[in-house]
């Protein structure tokens, strides 16, 4: 697989702000510190899983890799922003 960089800068750089989106508004919607630490090793952990697979197999240019590995991470985030996200808007509906 080719990756082309000018593709996947601006891919990385969405998923990556999910990825921080994520875990600054985790908190907000946990019961509990130790449910929001639980929530975010697993993103963690699944993030650099599905990151050093995806680095190591779509890419032989090391700055590739990189790239390729730091999407993949942001791409974990991706549904975890989405639905923080809808949760934030429905709480600011409610309190209208």
């Amino acid at each position: 697989m080719n990756a082309s960089l000018p593709t996947l800068l601006p891919v990385m750089l969405v998923t990556s702000m999910a990825a921080v989106y994520a875990h600054a508004r985790l908190a907000r919607f946990t019961n509990s510190a130790a449910d929001a630490r639980l929530v975010r090793a697993l993103l963690l952990s699944g993030g650099a899983a599905f990151a050093a697979v995806t680095g190591l197999l779509f890419a032989s240019a090391p700055f590739v890799q990189a790239v390729i590995a730091a999407t993949s991470f942001g791409v974990v985030h991706v549904p975890a922003a989405c639905i923080l996200a809808l949760k934030g808007l429905r709480a600011r509906e409610s309190r209208s």
